[in-house]
C-alpha cells in the first residue's frame, strides 16, 4: 500500500511538471485522438477514434459548448489525461488558406500590406473577424501561405477545452496539417530522387473523402496553390456519385493544365474515413483521370506508428493524415 501511494504521488508530480500531451483531429461527427508519452521524441502512445454526440458540432463550430466540453473532459479523465496540453486540428470547412506573393508575403512584419490585399483574398469574412497566420514557404522569400479562421469559432473551441479541464496550446487548420504531412512525402522523394528525370513538374491532388463532403487541394512542386469542395460520397459509394466526383477531378486538371506552360506529372492521393471502401480505388482508376491514383497511408509509409491494436480503436492509415501532420509539428521536450 505504501509503495502504491508513493507511486501515485510520483505520477501526480510528474504530470504537473510534464503535463500529458494530446493530439485531437476535430470534425463535425468524430474526433481522432492521440496521446503522447511524457518526454522524449514525439510519438503516439495511445490512439482512439470517438463519435461525437449528434448536433454538438457543425461546420467546425461547436454548437453545444457545454455538452462538448463535458464529453471531451470525461474522456480525458477516463484515460488518465487530466490537465492535458492539447494540440488540435480544425476541419477544412472551418478555415481558409491563400497563397501570398510579393509584399503581402511579409504581412506579419507589415500588417498594412495584408489589409491592402483584403478584397483580392476573398476570405468570406473581413480580416478583423479572423485570426490570421502567415507561414513562410521554404526557399521562396517572396511567397507565403496565409491561413485564417473565424475568431468566434476559435474562441468557442477554447471554451470547450476550458470546460474539459485541458489546456489548448495550439489550434491548427486542417490545411496546415495536411500540407505538413505531405511535406514528408516530398522530402522522402527528394532524398531518394524518386520521380526525377523527365523534366515534368509534379502536381499533387490531395482528396479527403469524409462523410460530410470531399475536400480537394492542389500542390505544385510541394507548394499549395488551390482548393475546392467536391461532391460527397456515401458508404457504400454509388457509381453515379463516383462518376460525378471523377468528372470534377478531370475538370480541375484541365483548368490547371490550361494555365501551365510546361507538362505536368499528375498524382492523386486519397485519404479520410471513406477512402478505404472496397473497390473504390479500382473504380476511380477506371475513369479517364490522367493521374496516378493512390491511397495516402502514413502507417504503410512508416511515417507513423500506432500502439497495440487494443489501444488504437477504430483507426486505420488513411484516416491518420491530419494526425500525422499534427504530430510532425510537436516540438521535442
Amino acid at each position: 500500500m505504501v509503495f502504491s501511494q508513493a507511486r501515485d504521488r510520483l505520477r501526480g508530480w510528474r504530470a504537473q511538471l510534464l503535463p500529458p500531451q494530446v493530439l485531437m483531429v476535430l470534425d463535425d461527427g468524430a474526433v481522432r485522438i492521440g496521446a503522447l508519452p511524457l518526454g522524449g521524441r514525439p510519438r503516439l502512445q495511445r490512439a482512439w477514434s470517438l463519435a461525437l454526440p449528434d448536433g454538438t458540432c457543425s461546420g467546425g463550430m461547436p454548437q453545444q459548448v457545454t455538452a462538448l466540453g463535458d464529453f471531451i473532459g470525461d474522456f480525458l479523465v477516463e484515460q488518465g489525461l487530466v490537465q492535458a496540453q492539447v494540440r488540435a486540428c480544425l476541419p477544412p470547412v472551418a478555415s481558409r488558406w491563400r497563397l501570398l506573393h510579393g509584399t503581402a508575403a511579409g504581412a506579419l512584419e507589415d500588417p498594412a500590406a495584408l489589409q491592402r490585399q483584403e478584397e483580392r483574398l476573398g476570405l468570406d469574412d473581413p480580416l478583423e473577424a479572423l485570426y490570421v497566420d502567415v507561414l513562410p514557404l521554404a526557399d521562396e522569400a517572396d511567397t507565403a501561405l496565409l491561413v485564417a479562421a473565424r475568431r468566434d469559432l476559435v474562441q468557442a473551441w477554447h471554451e470547450v477545452f476550458d470546460l474539459a479541464g485541458a489546456d489548448l496550446v495550439q489550434l491548427e487548420p486542417a490545411q496546415t496539417c495536411e500540407w505538413r504531412a505531405m511535406a514528408r512525402l516530398w522530402r522522402d522523394e527528394q532524398l531518394t530522387g524518386a520521380g526525377d528525370g523527365d523534366g515534368a513538374t509534379t502536381t499533387d491532388l490531395v482528396l479527403a473523402l469524409d462523410t460530410r463532403g470531399s475536400w480537394l487541394w492542389l500542390a505544385q512542386a510541394g507548394r499549395p496553390v488551390a482548393d475546392w469542395w467536391l461532391p460527397a460520397l456515401s458508404w457504400p459509394f454509388k457509381a453515379a456519385a463516383l462518376a460525378e466526383l471523377a468528372g470534377e477531378l478531370q475538370e480541375r486538371q484541365r483548368f490547371w493544365d490550361g494555365l501551365q506552360a510546361a507538362a505536368s506529372r499528375w498524382r492523386c492521393w486519397l485519404h479520410g474515413p471513406l477512402a478505404e471502401q472496397e473497390g473504390l480505388l479500382e473504380a476511380l482508376r477506371d475513369h479517364p483521370i490522367a493521374a496516378q491514383i493512390s491511397l495516402l497511408d502514413p502507417l504503410q509509409r512508416g511515417w507513423l506508428r500506432l500502439p497495440a491494436k487494443g489501444e488504437r480503436q477504430g483507426l486505420s492509415g488513411p484516416q491518420l493524415v491530419r494526425l500525422q501532420g499534427l504530430l510532425a509539428g510537436v516540438p521535442r521536450r
